[in-house]
């Protein structure tokens, strides 16, 4: 006899009677696979349609069988972990500036800018190298040298510049680490900057960075104070360097924004950021630099006025003697001129001192009258005054006084602020 579909589904459900299980008169349904991050995808369930478990795997869980007897097929593996960040490798060292973890460059070379591929090996994290800085006076150097590295600036007053490891794959899960670690070489120097290390994190990065982050600042002008690396202060303006092993905590790390704290489930770089002060390096006491005020010239001296010349006088002639003679008496000489005033000297500015002035001449004799019957004898000639001593020449005028110099400007503060000349050698970066 031929059997019905109704025919099976009769024996079906007879069977299931049989056996004790619920039966469904609807096709079977395989299990939906398990969503999730995680590693693996869960169990189908035994019952008959085959559910899939909800294990929190990445990958889809096979659909169950036609008979819900068998589970599910066990999902695929979830990538890097809960987070998506790459697990860190078991070997923990970055570098030791060996040919083995450093790669590149030679020994004595020097570089300013930055290198993709630097640092690591097959075994442990790998990664390139950046610089960066305030102002451009500030920039920063690197120099390989005996299979160490130093850091070498000439950091600007109130400046900053800095040095980064960043790590080849965008974010690195270390959360089985407990710090950073390197060595500090004793020739190192800060000349008073504050030395800081500073953590990249995902949950502290710009979205918008090249290596996007999960930052998402509210604003451009403020997205540095938004999205902050948190960081430990290794030695502070003006505190002395140690020197050998520095090991640092993670839990010593803070100031960050938004996440303050180190999650070292999400590393993306480090950073060795060297500060200096506004006062700058060490302060040198200085006059000020004003320049003093030129002195006034002092006034030209006066001369002294010239000595008037004595006057010339000319003493009168006197009259001649008159001639006897039998005449009537002679007309009376006439009187000799009396001698004219000598000139008056003149004054000068650097007068000498003026002539004297010569003596009258004395006046000619008057001439006799000629001889009357019983002339008298001419009267002799008034003598010539004697000229008038010249007047003094007057005295020079004295020279105006020298015009008092400019005062200076006033000098600065009298304090000089160099910048912070750094050297910092380091080796043996490492996570522990």
């Amino acid at each position: 006899m031929t059997r019905t579909n109704d025919t099976i589904g009769i024996s079906a459900v007879l069977l299931c009677a049989l056996v004790g299980v619920a039966c469904s008169s609807t096709p079977p349904v395989g299990g939906s696979g398990g969503a999730g991050p995680g590693p693996t995808g869960g169990n189908g369930s035994a019952s008959y349609p085959g559910t899939a478990g909800s294990g929190a795997a990445a990958g889809s869980g096979a659909s169950a069988g036609i008979v819900g007897t068998a589970g599910g097929m066990t999902g695929g593996g979830g990538s890097g972990g809960t987070n998506g960040c790459t697990p860190l490798p078991a070997n923990l060292l970055l570098t030791d500036f060996s040919p083995a973890t450093f790669k590149v460059v030679t020994d004595g070379t020097t570089w300013k800018t930055g290198k993709a591929d630097l640092w690591g090996s097959a075994t442990s994290l790998t990664g390139g190298d950046a610089f960066y800085r305030g102002n451009a006076g500030s920039a920063l150097k690197v120099t390989l040298h005996g299979q160490t590295l130093t850091v070498q600036a000439t950091i600007e007053a109130g400046d900053y510049a800095g040095y980064m490891f960043d790590f080849g794959p965008q974010c690195s899960n270390a959360s089985s680490t407990q710090g950073l670690q390197f060595d500090v070489l004793p020739d190192s120097t800060l000349g008073n900057a504050t030395l800081k290390v500073q953590i990249q994190q995902r949950s502290d990065y710009l979205s918008t960075a090249n290596r996007p982050g999960d930052c998402m600042p509210p604003s451009p002008t403020t997205q540095y104070n938004d999205c902050r690396s948190p960081e430990m202060i290794v030695a502070s303006s003006g505190s002395p360097l140690a020197t050998g092993t520095s090991q640092l905590p993670w839990s010593n790390f803070g100031g960050g924004n938004p996440l303050p704290t180190v999650d070292n489930s999400q590393l993306m770089a480090i950073q060795w950021q060297f500060e200096c002060p506004p006062d700058g390096g060490t302060v040198i006491a200085s006059g000020g630099t004003g320049s003093g005020g030129n002195s006034g010239g002092g006034g030209i001296a006066a001369g002294a006025g010239r000595a008037g010349a004595s006057g010339l006088s000319t003493g009168g002639a006197a009259g001649s003697s008159g001639a006897a003679s039998a005449a009537p008496s002679g007309v009376l000489g006439s009187s000799g001129t009396a001698g004219s005033n000598g000139t008056t000297g003149f004054s000068e500015a650097a007068g000498f001192s003026g002539t004297a002035g010569s003596g009258g001449a004395s006046g000619s004799s008057g001439s006799g009258g000629s001889s009357g019957s019983g002339g008298s004898s001419g009267s002799a000639g008034s003598s010539g005054s004697a000229g008038s001593s010249g007047s003094a020449g007057s005295s020079g005028t004295a020279g105006s006084s020298g015009s008092a110099g400019s005062s200076g400007t006033a000098g600065s503060n009298g304090r000089l602020t160099p910048p912070c000349v750094v050297s910092f050698t380091f080796d043996n970066v490492t996570f522990y």
